[in-house]
């Protein structure tokens, strides 16, 4: 079964916030017409910061919000500095969670090197 939807993978974020947050509601209707139960997740458009997504759906129902962890292109270490900074995240992710309202899925991430 379906449990959700996220409608664009990974806007550019060099998108005008305004554009990516108008795209998000017109599409929160239309999936909310076609499927009530199925869990609205947005990406952040690699802003994961609370300001820019502050009040944004607040008090909709059956949201998210997704952010994509990618250490690829970080500079070389060896594999525990990696572990370290990907659990060094969930303070950061945890804010976003209480202070906009909705669950934080992190949706994608790498330890790939380039």
């Amino acid at each position: 079964p379906v449990g959700g939807v996220e409608p664009v993978n990974e806007p550019w974020q060099m998108y005008p916030t305004e554009w990516i947050k108008q795209f998000y509601w017109d599409a929160y209707h239309i999936t909310r017409e076609a499927a009530k139960d199925w869990k609205f997740v947005m990406h952040d458009s690699f802003r994961g910061y609370p300001a820019e997504w502050w009040g944004f759906m607040k008090g909709c129902p059956n949201k998210a919000m997704d952010s994509h962890i990618y250490q690829a292109w970080a500079n070389p270490m060896i594999a525990k500095g990696f572990f370290d900074a990907a659990c060094g995240m969930a303070g950061g992710l945890r804010t976003m969670e209480e202070q906009l309202d909705m669950p934080m899925i992190v949706g994608e991430w790498s330890l790939a090197t380039d």
